[in-house]
């Protein structure tokens, strides 16, 4: 809606971010994370603490806004010592 914050833009971003290894393309907007919508600052340090506090092998729900069309991916946590992916520390689908 206009004047009402839905989100995070994602901006530029270098390809060896790990937003670019989860799939995040500029311009995408991150609209909810584990169930917890970011249309505001408290609301997105909730959403990090959340997903802070995931065990290995959880997965995290995070829906975006790409051209608009809404989009769900779904990481599952894994530890990079226990991987031989050394790219990321997060799965996504």
């Amino acid at each position: 809606k206009q004047g009402e914050a839905v989100g995070v833009r994602i901006g530029k971003m270098d390809r060896t971010s790990i937003g670019f290894a989860l799939g995040l393309q500029p311009g995408d907007l991150v609209t909810h994370i584990a169930d917890i919508a970011t249309n505001s600052t408290e609301s997105r340090m909730k959403a990090y603490n959340k997903v802070a506090q995931l065990k290995m092998g959880s997965a995290c729900i995070v829906k975006i806004i790409r051209h608009g069309r809404p989009l769900t991916y779904t990481y599952t946590l894994f530890n990079l010592a226990d991987s031989s992916d050394k790219k990321s520390s997060l799965q996504g689908s």
